[in-house]
């Protein structure tokens, strides 16, 4: 994208949907987790909506962003005793100007063990992986966005 735009100082937008979707695709399937008794991990992004979009204005790049995400997880006991069981992930509210939004998990197909497991350790690293999304969608196309 060149855009004749003298110290970049005029208004630059790019929708950047497309590229976020391809970002969890490739980032999160699958997003692991090694827990002591279970190998949990994302397998799936089911959905993806809203808005992402990274601008520029008098050479500051800045990025905003109001997804609605929802993934498919999984849980297999390490013993291998049992059938993996699948969970879901959904995220309303994906906006760029929080680091605390809703995440709501629905596992109610798994057992109470795997379930406690989920709830707590994998959802926080689930946070601490979503959280590098936007760092990494301004590095990927701030550049670009500055021609």
């Amino acid at each position: 994208m060149v855009v004749v735009n003298p110290k970049n100082w005029h208004w630059v937008e790019k929708n950047t949907l497309g590229w976020s979707e391809t970002y969890f695709q490739t980032k999160f399937i699958p997003l692991k987790y090694d827990h002591n008794d279970y190998d949990i991990e994302i397998i799936e992004l089911d959905k993806i909506s809203g808005d992402s979009n990274v601008s520029q204005r008098k050479g500051k790049v800045i990025c905003y962003f109001d997804l609605n995400l929802k993934f498919k997880g999984q849980v297999t006991p390490k013993d291998n005793a049992a059938e993996p069981q699948t969970f879901t992930v959904t995220i309303p509210e994906f906006m760029h100007d929080e680091d605390q939004f809703l995440i709501q998990l629905d596992t109610a197909s798994l057992q109470p063990e795997s379930k406690n497991v989920v709830s707590t350790e994998f959802k926080k690293h689930f946070l601490d992986s979503i959280l590098k999304y936007q760092a990494d969608l301004i590095e990927s196309h701030s550049a670009e966005i500055q021609e």
